[in-house]
C-alpha cells in the first residue's frame, strides 16, 4: 500500500480553505476544485505557482494521467493559465496561475438586471 507523504514546506499552512468562488462553481469537479485551491495557495503573487507534478501527486495523491487531465481540463475551462519557459523543445520552467474571473453562479444569471434606472 502506498503511503501519502507530505513534506514540511516553507509556507504558512493553516489548513484547507476553499474559497466560495470555487465551492459554488457548478462547473468544477471536486478534484479540479482541490487542484485550484493548491495552485492558489502556492501562487507567489507576481511569479505564479511553480510546483512540480511530483508535488501535486504527493499532496493530492493522484496519478500522472489524472494530473495531466486536470491541467488540461481546467485550463480549457479558463480557470488557470499555464506559461512555459522553453529551451528549444525542452520545458525549463512552468508557471500556473488561477484566473481571477471564475464561472461562479452569479455569472450564470440570464437576462441581467432589468429596468435599472439611475445608478448608485
Amino acid at each position: 500500500m502506498t503511503v501519502r507523504k507530505i513534506s514540511n514546506q516553507n509556507r504558512d499552512f493553516k489548513g484547507v480553505w476553499i474559497p466560495a468562488k470555487f465551492w459554488l462553481d457548478e462547473n468544477l469537479k471536486p478534484m479540479e476544485m482541490l487542484f485550484l485551491v493548491e495552485i492558489d495557495s502556492l501562487d507567489s503573487g507576481d511569479r505564479g505557482c511553480f510546483a512540480s507534478n511530483k508535488h501535486f501527486f504527493r499532496i493530492l495523491w493522484i496519478n500522472s494521467w489524472t494530473l495531466f487531465s486536470n491541467h488540461t481540463v481546467i485550463a480549457k475551462k479558463g480557470y488557470i493559465k499555464i506559461e512555459y519557459v522553453r529551451d528549444g523543445k525542452q520545458i525549463i520552467n512552468r508557471s500556473i496561475r488561477v484566473v481571477s474571473n471564475l464561472n461562479t453562479p452569479v455569472n450564470k444569471l440570464k437576462g441581467g438586471v432589468k429596468n435599472a434606472k439611475g445608478g448608485i
